[in-house]
């Protein structure tokens, strides 16, 4: 095929055409034409005759393409993934692209060539190209060096196997990154960049200019010489040793570097990574903010400090700090040898689990305090006035005192030496966590009295609400005397059990009661204002009347029947093996409800208010039915939280082996409790038969 009539062409574009193989004539094009050719079966007879005036040539996946002749108007070509291997004398020649040219080795002598890009390719050397500023030769395996250069400035040559570089006056930036040959930069009076990770760079010379130096995992350079304008220094995983006198210095990684053991006096330095280094001392760093030591086991101390608000020493062998008047965080987990936090006015955040700490100091402003598995054995709050979340989960804690109001989370699982924690008046509430579990928790409401918590008495209890001034123990006082005592009320025997019970309904004020291992309670009825009931490991009657009741907790108790609490909250009916169907109708209010290792078979009207339900290890259970709801519900089942989306009809779960199946209705579920019902029906919590002969045994856990 033959063009011959198109004299006004500028640009001519044959891209993935269908022929086979392209015969051209064509006439000189107009001066700065364009020609792609790219994907072309075109050869090198072609391009003998169609290069006048043609200032741009793209030829890429080009493959019959091995030679570019003589040409004084290209100004650019393009031929990644082409056959090419040579080019001809192109003195206009300055943009050059020669990417996975396998073939390509010499690039020759050119006066105007600036921006030469040949990674992957098979480019060996470069000829004399005094105005070249840009080479990237990544990827280029025979390539071992490059000439004096008076114009470049920026060089890639990351995993080549470049080994050395002449002079070259200008250069600002070098990529030698995997290069396992080149050892040394000789001396430069422009470079500001030097990227070598995983390099064989064993040494740098005079360079004045440098600002970054990239040394990551070049495993034989010990040591960086004096530099006025160094800034930034990345060495992890490197041989490095030392560094010499570096004024501008602001940030030095040597993370994992095992020979490198001081950090000299330094007046710039802000930030250190040296976690898992063998670092032991630094010297004086009167800007350090922030310092990471973490796992390193042969630092011990951390001198004075103005500036420093951070330390990360985790795992390591610090064992004290001396003042940091500046210091906000502080991080000391699994420092074994770390005893004592000296008082300190900004420090914010504690991390010391797993640590040997046994005191804290004076700190005003701290907020966190993680002191899980510790060897404290007093807290004092008055030492922390503002904090607001601490975990002694685990620790040696015996003794807590004057928890300020500011406190919002306090964590004790497992702290089997407590034996008081003391409360300062407060206005919000408090949640202290008992054990890991959802429900082993207290919420210590507000009051503007001290209070003091003795755990093996209320802990047990999972209570949200906590006693005031006075602990009342059935044995000590006589009915007649309940109005002069508190409004909260935990019994711990039985004597005179029934006395107290059939009194309640007279005393307007209780609000808690607390009858865990009761084994002969016929009925808890008419009390009120009672809001918060529990009756962990016990044996009950009747549970009626309680109108204002929004806690009630029964874990692994028998209950007989119960009726209507229209503003119950929480409850909590953990392995209750009498429970057969639950109906939502009678705890209209409910958010929380927990049955897990109940016996409970079928669950009915769930209200749209209940957020989770527990139903872990219901081996018995069947079928579930939500009411319409707007918002999300949970629910636990064994290992895994399943959540329930919101929905405008009603819904049916259905449970087998494990697995739910949601489908739903078109029709409402109609609630088939109502208060005409008989008094002692069960109303949906179907238990088992109740006699007042029944026998009340003890509950075993």
């Amino acid at each position: 095929m033959f063009f011959t009539k198109y004299s006004r062409l500028l640009f001519l574009a044959l891209i993935s055409c269908t022929m086979s193989r392209i015969s051209l004539k064509i006439p000189s094009l107009p001066e700065n034409s364009s020609l792609d050719l790219s994907n072309r079966d075109v050869d090198d007879n072609y391009l003998n005759n169609a290069l006048n005036n043609i200032t741009s040539l793209k030829v890429e996946n080009c493959l019959y393409i091995t030679n570019i002749p003589d040409n004084d108007s290209l100004q650019a070509i393009v031929a990644n993934r082409s056959g090419l291997e040579t080019i001809g004398h192109i003195p206009s020649l300055t943009y050059l692209d020669i990417r996975y040219c396998n073939n390509f080795k010499l690039i020759p002598d050119n006066e105007s060539l600036k921006v030469i890009v040949a990674n992957n390719s098979g480019l060996e050397t470069i000829g004399h190209i005094p105005s070249l500023t840009y080479l990237n030769i990544s990827h280029c395996k025979d390539f071992k060096h490059i000439p004096d250069n008076s114009s470049l400035q920026e060089i890639v040559v990351n995993h080549s196997g470049l080994q050395s570089i002449g002079n070259i006056r200008f250069l600002n930036s070098i990529n030698i990154s995997h290069c396992k040959d080149f050892n040394h930069i000789p001396d430069n009076e422009s470079l500001k960049e030097i990227v070598a990770n995983y390099s064989g760079l064993q040494s740098i010379g005079n360079i004045p200019s440098l600002t970054y130096l990239n040394i990551s995992c070049c495993n034989k350079f010990k040591h960086i010489p004096d530099n006025d304008s160094l800034k930034k220094i990345d060495a992890n995983n490197s041989g490095l040793q030392s560094i010499g006198n570096m004024p501008s210095l602001t940030y030095l990684n040597i993370i994992n570097c095992k020979s490198f053991k001081n950090i000299p006096d330094n007046d710039s330095l802000e930030k250190i990574d040296a976690g898992m280094s063998y670092l032991e001392t630094i010297g004086r760093l009167p800007a350090l903010t922030d310092l990471n030591i973490s796992c390193c086991k042969n630092f011990k101390r951390i001198p004075d400090s103005e500036s420093l608000k951070k330390i990360d020493a985790d795992h390591s062998g610090l064992e004290t700090i001396g003042d940091l008047p500046s210091l906000t965080y502080l991080n000391i987990s699994h420092c074994k040898d770390f005893k004592h936090i000296p008082d300190n006015s900004s420090l914010q955040e504690i991390v010391a689990n797993d640590s040997g700490l046994e005191a804290i100091g004076h700190l005003p402003s701290a907020l966190i305090l993680n002191l899980k598995n510790t060897k404290i054995m007093l807290l004092d709050g008055s030492e922390i006035p503002k904090a607001s979340n601490i975990d002694l989960a685990e620790s040696c804690v015996e003794t807590i005192t004057n928890l300020p109001a500011t406190l919002q989370r306090l964590s004790i699982s497992k702290c089997d030496n407590l034996k008081k924690i003391t409360i300062l008046p407060r206005k919000s509430v408090l949640k202290i966590l008992i054990d890991n579990s959802y429900n082993e928790h207290l919420l210590i409401q507000p009051s503007n009295q001290t209070r003091q918590l003795t755990p093996q008495r209320e802990f047990e209890t999972k209570s949200i609400y906590t006693l005031d001034e006075k602990v009342i123990d059935s044995d000590d006082i006589h009915a007649t005397e309940f109005a002069s005592y508190s409004n909260k009320f935990h019994f711990t025997t039985d004597s005179t059990m029934e006395t107290f019970l059939s009194t309640l309904s007279a005393n307007p004020k209780i609000e808690a009661i607390n009858i865990s291992q009761s084994t002969h309670i016929n009925a808890i009825q008419s009390v009120l204002s009672l809001k918060l009931l529990i009756a962990n490991n016990s044996c009950l009657g009747k549970v009626q009347d309680l109108p204002l009741l929004e806690y009630f907790y029964a874990d692994n108790s028998k209950i007989a029947n119960f009726t209507e609490f229209p503003l119950l909250k929480v409850i909590s009916l953990r392995k209750c093996l009498e429970i057969k169907i639950v109906n939502g109708c009678l705890i209209p209010n409910a958010e929380t409800i927990d049955l897990s290792e109940s016996s409970v078979e079928k669950i009915e009207n769930i209200s749209e208010k209940l957020d989770l339900l527990n139903v872990s290890n219901c081996k018995k259970l069947r079928t579930i039915k939500i009411k319409k709801r707007k918002k999300h519900l949970i629910i636990t089942l064994d290992t895994q939280d399943i959540k329930i989306e919101p929905c405008e009809k009603d819904q049916i779960i259905s449970i087998n082996e494990g697995t739910l199946k949601i489908m739903e209705f078109e029709e409402p579920t109609e609630c088939a409790y109502t208060k005409d019902e008989d008094e002692n029906s069960s109303n949906g919590y179907e238990i088992s038969d109740y006699d007042d002969d029944y026998d009340y045994g003890y509950c075993e856990n």
